[in-house]
């Protein structure tokens, strides 16, 4: 059996984004630019629940570093495939940073390590800022 591209597999966690954010929050992701402000607020949501303190650790459930992980890949996948379908550029692994990302030419995009910042440090990782300067960037050409 073959090995599934990264561009497959990147999909698939898009897709399964699509599905999360539905089942865990009511809410529809579309793919369009527009969605990317509810993958957003999904986000906000989950960082408000992380507790902060070493106390509230003990007595309140919160994801583990596995679950925001997880959550970082398909969440920043959905965000990759919405920008690929209206800016270009195609997944790819980046060996300077050892990371998955998104490459047009020289220039790369990160939205799943955005995504992990966003849910580890707070709304100054604004996912809604990162595509926006992203689209402003000279992507492509």
């Amino acid at each position: 059996m073959e090995e599934p591209t990264i561009s497959a597999m990147m999909e698939a966690y898009s897709l399964d984004a699509v599905d999360y954010a539905k089942s865990h929050f009511d809410i529809t992701l579309d793919f369009t630019e527009s969605s990317v402000e509810k993958v957003e607020l999904i986000v906000s949501k989950l960082y408000d629940s992380i507790p902060r303190s070493f106390l509230s650790k003990l007595f309140y459930d919160s994801p583990s570093d596995d679950e925001i992980e997880t959550i970082s890949k398909v969440l920043g996948a959905y965000i990759g495939e919405v920008f690929i379908q209206e800016h270009g550029g195609a997944w790819g692994y980046n060996e300077q940073l050892l990371t998955l990302g998104i490459q047009s030419g020289d220039n790369w995009l990160f939205p799943c390590t955005k995504v992990f910042k966003r849910l580890t440090k707070g709304e100054e990782d604004s996912l809604i800022c990162f595509y926006e300067i992203a689209k402003k960037q000279s992507w492509g050409s």
